[in-house]
């Protein structure tokens, strides 16, 4: 490929020209090289490492939300199926992903909360909500992580306070949560939340 040719003998104007004309896809089955790791190997020959890794924070970031979107969706799949041994398993995969990548600690619950609340056993699915509205509460950074401390400054923060009165109000009006309004501990952990 011409582009590889040109970074090999250090002719980056001319390989990013050629880069530049590359349609970027993420088919799997495209013949088409992968825009991301040739601009990267373009950043590098230019001695721009900084520009690399940053240009790989995002494209990390991306590909990790994307992953935990697709395992939710598998854990739907797997419990419309009536596999919740393998759901279950799945939602461990997904929350040991939160230590891995550095990950929004309110993302270690989101898929166990998918299980729980298909079963509708209130009690559990109290006791993990309230682990969901504390993380909630936990200030959470890219500028602590080793993985996308670079893309921090241009990324929008996750407001956390602005997500659990969404949250609070889905939980007092939404049908499919009638079941956790009934047991005793909703009301009080609803009002611990609404004050925070």
């Amino acid at each position: 490929m011409r582009v590889n040719r040109y970074i090999r003998k250090g002719k980056t104007d001319a390989a990013q020209e050629v880069l530049d004309t590359i349609q970027d896809k993420t088919d799997l089955i495209s013949t088409l090289p992968d825009k991301l790791m040739l601009q990267v190997s373009i950043y590098m020959q230019q001695q721009k490492a900084e520009l690399a890794a940053l240009e790989l924070e995002k494209a990390l970031f991306k590909e990790i939300t994307r992953v935990q979107m697709l395992l939710t969706k598998l854990i739907d799949a797997e419990l419309a199926s009536g596999n919740t041994e393998s759901a279950c398993k799945i939602a461990e995969k997904s929350s040991s992903m939160v230590d891995v990548f550095d990950m929004w600690e309110y993302n270690r619950y989101i898929a166990s909360y998918q299980i729980l609340e298909q079963k509708q056993n209130a009690a559990a699915t109290l006791h993990l909500l309230e682990q969901m509205l504390e993380a909630l509460t936990t200030h959470w950074s890219l500028t602590d992580s080793v993985l996308y401390h670079r893309m921090a400054p241009e990324t929008k923060a996750i407001q956390s306070h602005e997500l659990m009165p969404v949250l609070l109000n889905g939980l007092e009006t939404d049908p499919q949560c009638a079941y956790l309004r009934e047991h005793p501990k909703f009301r009080e952990i609803i009002d611990k939340y609404k004050n925070k």
